[in-house]
């Protein structure tokens, strides 16, 4: 989304939100203020996500809702928002490992894990994903696990290059008796 401020002639304080129509958007520390606010009353919160960090399962402005999360329900596979473990900014990443009280998150779309984020930094799990009016549930069901694994280890993307690779070859008549 990129920051946003504006000013007005008599102060010189930014404001923390961007109206357009009817539609009020908050961001930074504002948002993730707000989020962590709604999620401890037991509250779900939904906000459009920002960002191509978790492509392709969870695309730039997404819907998301968020459930409250205990330390019991956090596992291998969920999407969660949390606070970066560096910079303390929102972000909305899966987690792909538990080391104790632990867990490593990392965007699908991301090269390397964001590092361990503790429990007490987890805000809540994301339980629905809507694009364009409809309901996305794949990565967020049984699958989830597997989704993670892939993501861990950058398996998908060895993956998919070595078939490109191999269709790249095929089609131009250096690998022989493969038909594409």
């Amino acid at each position: 989304m990129g920051s946003y401020r504006e000013y007005s002639s008599s102060r010189q304080k930014p404001k923390v939100f961007r109206k357009k129509g009817n539609q009020v958007s908050l961001e930074g520390d504002s948002l993730k203020a707000l989020l962590k606010d709604v999620l401890k009353k037991g509250k779900k919160f939904r906000f459009q996500s920002k960002g191509f960090s978790m492509n392709p399962f969870i695309r730039n402005e997404d819907v998301l809702t968020l459930a409250p999360l205990s330390e019991e329900q956090a596992e291998v596979g969920d999407v969660v928002a949390c606070a970066h473990p560096g910079s303390g900014k929102l972000i909305v990443h899966r987690i792909v490992r538990k080391k104790g009280r632990f867990y490593v998150i990392k965007g699908d779309n991301a090269l390397k894990s964001d590092g361990q984020i503790p429990t007490k930094s987890i805000y809540g799990r994301v339980i629905k994903i809507e694009r364009k009016g409809k309901r996305i549930t794949f990565s967020l069901g049984p699958e989830k696990q597997a989704v993670a694994l892939v993501s861990r280890d950058m398996l998908g993307r060895r993956v998919l290059c070595y078939l490109w690779s191999l269709i790249w070859l095929v089609r131009r008549g250096f690998v022989k008796n493969y038909h594409l």
